[in-house]
């Protein structure tokens, strides 16, 4: 069996006024209330862009007019499409960033599992807390001193990679993230590696390359000014499975 060439879709959630009226029709009332509920506009903003996008991409799979999708929630919250069950899909944004991870490909008997994660890198001296809370030995021993510029990418690294495996799953933080250790190789899939049993799932987790998109983000900088830097990772049960990232633009939707 061929395995499955999953897409990323980078969105800029800092979209226009106009468009962003334009889009917002697309969501459903359940999601223009969640978008109402945030008090910062700017995260209001935030998901809103991003759950628009997410509707227009998923229309496009789906053949549907994204208006008229039902998007439903499994027991811990993760969403699918009840009416589409060969779509798969996760999405994950942090800052004025978002990805969306999708395929078609899924099947009855050959479900694929998809689960992706976001973060724009930033240190914290609470990396070191939460590093010795949910990495294992293995993990922390593969960090830099916290003295080193690398501390935070290679935490975030690992922590992305840690959240795509939980939101593949479906579970989230309900799957406790000492139970499982990841070895990233570069440009290649590494297996998930179980310290429980049994294992829940036969897993493999891919770190993505978002230089093609980042170098063209606007994200209000100064000309010549470094891009912003952003981690992510992306979790499926295919083993050989490889992505292809794209630019999203509601204009060309």
């Amino acid at each position: 069996m061929t395995a499955p060439v999953i897409d990323i879709y980078a969105i800029d959630l800092s979209m226009e006024d106009g468009l962003l009226r334009r889009e917002q029709s697309l969501l459903s009332k359940e999601e223009q209330a969640q978008a109402q509920r945030y008090v910062l506009p700017q995260l209001s903003r935030r998901y809103t862009a991003a759950h628009t996008a997410l509707r227009r991409i998923l229309g496009k799979y789906a053949r549907t007019d994204p208006r008229q999708l039902a998007i439903a929630k499994g027991p811990y919250g993760k969403p699918y499409l009840p009416q589409h069950p060969h779509i798969a899909f996760n999405l994950s944004h942090s800052e004025d960033l978002a990805l969306i991870a999708v395929t078609a490909g899924s099947t009855a008997d050959n479900p694929i599992r998809l689960g992706i994660d976001l973060e724009y890198c930033r240190r914290s001296p609470a990396f070191i807390k939460i590093s010795g809370r949910y990495f294992t030995d293995a993990e922390r021993a593969e960090l830099p001193s916290w003295q080193s510029p690398e501390f935070a990418k290679e935490f975030l690294r690992l922590w992305t990679g840690k959240e795509a495996v939980t939101k593949c799953l479906g579970t989230g933080l309900r799957t406790p993230l000492r139970d499982f250790g990841i070895h990233f190789r570069e440009k290649q899939n590494a297996q998930v590696q179980w310290h429980i049993s049994p294992e829940p799932a036969r897993l493999f987790v891919r770190e993505i390359d978002l230089s093609p998109c980042l170098n063209n983000m606007k994200q209000g900088e100064k000309p010549g000014q470094v891009p912003p830097m952003y981690l992510a990772s992306l979790c499926s049960g295919a083993a050989g499975f490889d992505y292809k990232l794209n630019r999203y633009s509601p204009t060309e939707a």
